[in-house]
């Protein structure tokens, strides 16, 4: 395992969290900015997966490690969130950490050929933004989308984001409330196990039946909430970023 001095990674309540932090390390090549009572950093590409407390721990680590844009920010109470200014979408982070994967049953799903991008992009939803066929291609090549099929027929899919969250879950009108949504989702958990990972990902607060889904399925949900933010509701100020990663 990564070492790293992690004493706000080391509190209980931060176990999700700790766990998204060290894949993003051990898995997607990121890369440890610091990590101290106040936070943690790991930087991904061009973005920084963040666990954060308080607002003003936010504000003041962002100036001294150089974090101006693309934060995302796991941990954070929602009353800390407001004190950002602004206007986010907050996600409740869940983790699985039991030591067998759920089991699916009664349900055929095949690992969807990328040439079908077009129908995942034209049926995933997100509130964030809108999957292009390009992006769903590269996505299905590089993570893998999974399809359910009731009588040869796609009923429904689920896949990984880029940073390997579980997501993309959709389930086609005219097959719902048969139990695919969670069936794929436990699919999903079992494939992401083989991998030597933990599973997790990042439900819309507003998204009941999929927070009623990750309980069921031994789920454990993260402190606080969980944001992205394109661009910091804040400035950081030049001169306190110079020489820092």
């Amino acid at each position: 395992m990564y070492n790293m001095s992690m004493e706000l990674l080391d509190r209980e309540e931060y176990k999700v969290a700790r766990a998204v932090l060290f894949d993003a390390i051990n898995h997607e090549g990121g890369v440890l900015v610091f990590s101290d009572e106040r936070g943690a950093a790991v930087k991904i590409g061009d973005w920084y997966k963040c666990v954060f407390n308080s607002a003003a721990d936010f504000k003041a680590c962002a100036e001294i490690y150089g974090i101006k844009k693309n934060a995302c920010v796991l941990g954070m109470p929602l009353e800390e969130v407001k004190k950002l200014g602004g206007e986010v979408d907050a996600c409740k982070t869940f983790a699985y950490f039991n030591d067998l994967p759920p089991v699916v049953e009664g349900l055929d799903i095949k690992r969807l050929a990328h040439t079908l991008c077009g129908v995942v992009a034209e049926n995933y939803v997100s509130h964030c933004y809108k999957l292009s066929e390009q992006e769903a291609a590269e996505i299905m090549k590089d993570k893998g989308v999974f399809g359910a099929f009731v009588d040869s027929s796609l009923a429904g899919f689920i896949g990984r984001h880029s940073d390997g969250s579980m997501g993309m879950l959709t389930v086609f009108d005219g097959y719902k409330r048969r139990g695919i949504g969670g069936k794929l989702e436990a699919f999903m958990i079992n494939y992401v196990m083989t991998l030597g990972r933990v599973p997790f990902c990042d439900v819309y607060t507003d998204n009941d039946p999929s927070l009623a889904l990750q309980q069921k399925l031994g789920m454990t949900e993260g402190a606080g909430y969980t944001f992205w933010l394109d661009e910091l509701p804040f400035q950081v100020k030049d001169d306190l970023t110079k020489n820092r990663p």
